[in-house]
Parts: structure tokens; sequence; C-alpha cells
């Protein structure tokens, strides 16, 4: 007999150096007599031409065999070797529990468009009878049998509060159904399970957490629990009364355990985490070890047995698809079992049984260790208070079962493990890109690169990194880990960076004045050097603006640097100080210099400012220094101050004799425009006006001289500087010889 399985990825005594480059996932094909089990072992694959399978439901006959229930309605019985007794097919119906009595008597819970219900058939294959239960599409109407009968779980409505347990005797009659009101939201699943012959046990969840009764075979509760944030999907009790239940937190994907007492006190409480899919669930068995059935992801089911103390005994991957598993359960021989989608198939077409020893393998088929994470968690467990009440039974249902043609053959898939393996070459230059290339990585859950101190960059997820630039010499360690299973694999390689030769041809700069400006690249050593002007000099003597690029070349890397050269004049050609000359400002006002520049940066004034603008308002030189980044431009000028203020001039006095000699009274303005001009005598008599003050006034009243003596003068001027109207008032004296 020749038994398969494959070493844990953890274990350091499963991987072979001698003749490897690294530690690789082996799978072992022990020969050795002491590795045969009592236990028949085999993995079978189910299928039918008249449907499609999926396997949803699993329990063992009292025979030895098994019965199947499937998603797409049909019900299977196997014999202890795996092969078909008979097959049916229900009317649009889907199985979702199945359980049996020691007589070998069938009941499942079925859903179809109409209705859930229970259904009984004999160890035949016959119908014996089906009851109403409950609205359609509750995918957790689960089903228990023990000696006082059968019990399920349902609610009258697609979308309420209450949910109904229900206890039939083994001739489809109802003994009493049980309505309990909870006191939060609305139901998301419902489970029950046997207690020991002498009672039920059953659980309900909602968004708060999972509530759980024990219930007596009269129908009458009287012990419950709530288990906060917890959805409670599987029950079991230990065979001293301890409780086991097991389910998920909402959102998560991991499987959550704990085992506890009558008064709530927890004895443990576990965490299975690295699960792909919320798809797991768990089976109690008589001697108080769980079987849990998870999937791992990249077509992997797992399965795990933890003991009676909360300690994982050992983790299991078998091939498979990722939808229609079936509960794992312990078998009579002291085994395991389960139904898995056949893998690699896009829709629930075939099935397979996977029919295991205690330790998990099956003979023959390769069989994966692997490694989903274990950890305590914390769960809250309190009282609660719920209403219930007996109620009548509410209803019948018809359903009609074929005949369904099967085949059966052996199925052993074969494992394709993802491995670490990759190529990348062992030596590059400093500043150069290598990448590696997966040689089998395939079809592993994730992928963890590492490319040591200054790799660009320093660590990948990705399947395929592509290029990695590494700037640091020395020896880099390259590191691949894959995840498969939850187990971890890596290989690695030692990359070795060598220094490059790299020019300094110093920062980017900027020169002030237009001269010739000299580049050094030069380097110790037998180096050979390369501008972008096909010059092979290391040092090189420019005058223009651009960019200057050298490769320097040893005997195994190459190095390059690149420099950025400008020149003030040439950048900014017409660069120049927008400053007045020497300037007279009106002392009234401060005077606004504004000498921005395109290209400017910065500006430094002899006052100490340094803004672009700034404000005088006191005589003297004034000096400004512009800078283009570094570079200077000055430039210097003189302020002088005057009054800016209109001013009105008025003869004191004129004599209008025709001598040619001040013969006009005329006044003038500074800053000013002289509008108007009114003469009046001194009695305030008006005798002259004029809206041309320029022309003057002849010292005539009406063509008449007019007496000497003084006379008052008003003028109307604007004043230029403050754009106002003014008056002027003053008095000149007329004299005539």
């Amino acid at each position: 007999m020749i038994i398969t399985f494959q070493t844990s990825l953890l274990s350091a005594s499963a991987h072979a150096h001698s003749q490897m480059k690294h530690p690789v996932l082996l799978l072992l094909l022990l020969l050795s007599p002491c590795f045969v089990t009592s236990q028949a072992t085999y993995q079978k694959l189910i299928s039918s031409t008249a449907s499609g399978l999926g396997g949803v439901a699993l329990a063992e006959a009292p025979d030895g065999g098994f019965v199947v229930g499937g998603v797409s309605g049909q019900i299977i019985k196997l014999d202890a070797q795996g092969v078909v007794e008979w097959g049916r097919q229900l009317d649009s119906a889907a199985v979702f529990d199945v359980d049996l009595s020691p007589s070998g008597d069938i009941f499942l819970s079925i859903n179809n468009n109409d209705a859930q219900a229970l259904l009984s058939v004999d160890a035949g294959g016959q119908m014996n009878w089906t009851v109403y239960t409950g609205k359609p599409n509750f995918s957790n109407g689960q089903v228990a049998v023990s000696s006082a009968g059968i019990v399920t779980v349902s609610r009258r409505e697609v979308i309420e509060k209450p949910f109904n347990i229900q206890q039939w005797n083994f001739d489809g009659n109802l003994d009493w159904m049980l309505k309990i009101e909870l006191p939060d939201d609305t139901l998301t699943g419902i489970s029950v399970a046997d207690y020991l012959g002498g009672s039920w046990l059953a659980a309900a969840y909602n968004s708060t957490g999972t509530y759980l009764f024990r219930i007596s075979h009269d129908g009458n509760p009287f012990w419950y629990w709530h288990i906060a944030g917890l959805w409670v999907k599987d029950l079991g009790v230990y065979s001293n009364g301890q409780l086991f239940a097991a389910g998920s937190f909402p959102g998560s994907n991991d499987v959550v355990m704990l085992r506890f007492k009558h008064d709530g006190s927890i004895i443990w409480q576990k965490r299975l985490q690295s699960l792909i899919q919320n798809t797991g669930v768990a089976t109690l068995g008589t001697n108080g070890d769980v079987l849990v059935r998870t999937y791992m992801g990249n077509g992997l089911a797992g399965l795990i047995k933890i003991d009676e103390s909360g300690d994982m005994q050992w983790a299991r991957g078998y091939p498979s698809g990722n939808f229609g598993m079936s509960r794992p359960i312990f078998t009579s021989d002291g085994g395991v079992a389960m139904l898995v989608p056949k893998p690699n198939q896009t829709s629930l077409a075939e099935i397979v049984l996977i029919k295991a020893d205690a330790e998990g393998y099956v003979e023959g088929c390769e069989v994966l260790d692997i490694c989903p994470q274990y950890e305590d968690v914390q769960l809250d467990i309190s009282a609660f208070e719920f209403s219930s009440e007996l109620i009548p039974f509410f209803g019948n249902i018809a359903v009609e079962l074929f005949s369904l043609p099967l085949d059966i053959t052996p199925f052993c898939q074969p494992v394709q493990l993802p491995l670490p393996d990759f190529d990348i070459v062992d030596t590059v230059c400093a500043g150069s890109h290598a990448m590696p290339t997966p040689l089998m990585n395939d079809g592993a859950q994730a992928w963890e690169w590492e490319f040591g101190p200054g790799a660009v960059p320093p660590v990948s997820s990705e399947q395929f990194p592509g290029n990695v630039l590494f700037t640091q010499p020395g020896a880099h360690t390259v590191r691949q880990t894959v995840v498969f299973g939850g187990c971890r694999d890596s290989f690695e390689q030692v990359v070795n960076v060598l220094p490059a030769p790299i020019p300094d041809l110093g920062p980017d700069t900027l020169i002030c004045e237009d001269v010739m400006y000299q580049l050094d690249g030069s380097l110790p050593g037998d180096v050979s050097y390369l501008w972008e002007n096909g010059s092979s000099d290391p040092v090189r003597t420019v005058s223009q603006n651009g960019t200057y690029v050298l490769t320097a070349t040893d005997e195994l890397c190459s190095g390059v640097d690149s420099v950025k050269v400008r020149f003030f004049g040439q950048t900014w050609p017409d660069a120049a100080l927008q400053l007045p000359g020497d300037t007279l400002a009106c002392e009234e006002q401060a005077l606004l210099i504004d000498a921005a520049i395109p290209g400017a940066t910065a500006w430094q004034w002899s006052t100490g400012a340094d803004t672009a603008a700034i404000f005088i308002d006191e005589p003297g030189q004034y000096s400004l220094t512009a800078y283009f980044e570094h570079c200077p431009l000055m430039a210097s000028f003189t302020v002088d101050f005057a009054s800016c203020s209109a001013k009105i001039y008025l003869p004191n006095a004129f004599s209008p004799n025709n001598d040619g000699i001040n013969d006009l009274l005329i006044p003038f303005g500074n800053n000013a425009i002289l509008e108007n001009m009114k003469i009046f005598n001194r009695w305030g008599g008006m005798v002259y006006e004029t809206d041309h003050p320029d022309t003057g006034w002849d010292g005539t009243v009406k063509g008449k001289a007019a007496a000497t003596g003084v006379y008052v003068v008003l003028i109307k001027y604007l004043d230029e500087y403050t754009g106002e109207e003014k008056w002027y008032s003053g008095e000149v004296v007329l004299v005539r010889n």
C-alpha cells in the first residue's frame, strides 16, 4: 500500500538541501507498511448525465456508507467503499442538511421556491413523507435526529424576528412547534443539534451575535445564552454536557470556535485565520475532537482537526473547487470525510467524496499539509430575555423524487505546488536594473519579494515584480516567499552589486560672467570617457547653455553623470533694472520705485529692504542689487524733493500808463491752471472779470481809466497736483504817474 502526503512548508526537516539550491515542498511516497491504516480511504468523483451536482450535505449511514445531499436537489446513497447504491433527484428543490436515524431512515432539510420542508427517505431511497416547515430561501435550515425524533428550525416569513423550532416523530407527525421571538433585529441564520439524546440545542444569530437555547423534548426552553458579535453556524455537545459552538465574526473569513459550560464560563476560545473565503464549518465528534472545513483559496480545501483541549492536531489540504462543500464528518471507523467540488470546474457539475484516515491522508492521493494561523480570541457570553410560545402546525407540501443516474470513479488530482525558485543575474553594476524571473510560482495565494537595502522597489507583492534598480554596491540577498495553504516557502539568491565608475560633474550651475567654464569628470584608475558630443577627454570647457553628459567606463561597469550649465547673459539676455535716473520728486508724497524684472529672484536695497518695490521719502542716493538666482545686477540713482503744490503769484502793483513797463496786471501760477479772474474796488464792486487771466487787466473800467488805489483780486484755478479747483485772493495797487 502506498500513502502519499505533503510535508509542512514550515518544517525544516521536510526540506532537502543536499542537491537543491533551496528548501522546497516535497511529496513523499512512503512505502513502509507501518504507515498503512485500518480505515478505508479513497477519493471518488461523482457525476451525473442528468443533473449538475453540488454536495453541501453529508452524513454517515449506520452501515458505514454515506448519504450525500446536493444543492441542486440530489440525494445519493453510497456504501462504505464509495460505491453508489442509489441516486434520487428532487423536483426543483435543494438539499441543505441531512441526518439519519439508527434504522437508516434519512431526514433532509430541503428548500424550493415555495417552501422549506423536512423530507424522510428510507434506506432504499423511497420517500416516506414530506412536511412543510417554513418559508423558502433560508440557507441554514438544519436538521438533527435523536431517539426523541427529528428537530428542524425555520421561520414563518422570509424576513421576520421570530423563528420556529419543530419536533417531529419518525412518522412525520408534529410533536410540537415552538415560536421564539428575540429582542433584536431580523435573524440571519439558525442551527440545531442533539443534546445527548435528552434535549435539543438551538442557535439563532443576527447583527448583535448569537442566541443559544437548550430546549426539552416537550418544547420547553430552560436555559439560554447570548454570544456577542459571533455568528454561530455549528453546534455540538461534549459527552460531559459541555457545549461547542463555531462560526465567524461578521465580515470576517476567520473560523471562531469555543467550548463552554452551562453557566456560560468559557473553557477555550480559538480563531483560525489565513482563510480566503468565509466558508468554514465545524463538526464535533463523539470523542471530543473537532473537524473544521475551510477554503484556503487557489483551489485548495482545508481540513483541520482540533482536540478537546482546543489544540490543533493537524491541518490538511485537498484540491477543490471553491463552492458547494459539505460539513466534514467523523466516520465510525475512525476516519474523516467531506464533499468538495471537482477542482477547476466552472459550475456545480461534479463533486468529490474524500474519505481519509484519522490523520487526514488518502491512500494513493496527494494530500498537503497546510498552515492556517491559530490563536486565542476573546468572546463574551451573557444571559438575555426572549418570549416563546407553542404554536400549531401550519401547512403541508408535496415533493416528487426521480431516479438519478450516476457515475462514480476513483479520483486523485495531482497538486502542482507553487515554488519560490527564480532566476536573476548574479552580478550587476550599481545604478542598473535586474529582473527576477519566477520559475514556478503560479497558484500561490501570495507572493513576497525582498530585494535588499537601496533597491527600488525594496519589496514587492506582485507575482512578477519586473525590473529592480540596485543603487548600493555590495551583496544583496534577493528573496521570494510564496504562500500556499497558509504555509510559507522561501528561496533566495545573492546579487553582487559592483560599484560603477560614476564621474562627478558637480551640481547644476549658473555662471554669472560670460566666460568659459571647465567641467572635470576625471576618476582614478583605468577609466575611459565619452561625452554626449563624442569627446573622450574627461575635462571639457564649455561656453553655451546646455546639459552636458559624461559616461565613464571601467573593465565591468559604466557610470553616467550629467550637469546643466547656464550662463547669465544667455539665460537672461534682456535683463536690465528699470530704475529712474536722478529724480526730483514731490515732497508731498513718497516716491514709489518698482524694480520687478522677469527672472529676478531676490532684491537688496541700500535701505535694507528686500522687496522689488520700495517707497522713498528722503532725498539721497539709492542703490539696488537684484539677484538672478545667485547672479547680481546692480544700479543706483539720486532723489531730490520739492513741493508740488499749486501756487499763485500776483504783482503787488502795476502802472497802466502805456510806458511799456508793468502796464498790465497779469497773474501766473506754478502747478496751476488759471481759469477765472475777478477784480473788485475798495467798496466791493467788481470792476473786471475774465476767463483768461493770462491776458491781464489793463487798468480800465468800461473803457475808462480806473482810479488809482488798492484793488482786490480773486482768481479761480485748478491745482494740477491734487486735481482740485481752488480760489486765490490778493491785493494790488494801481499806480498812475
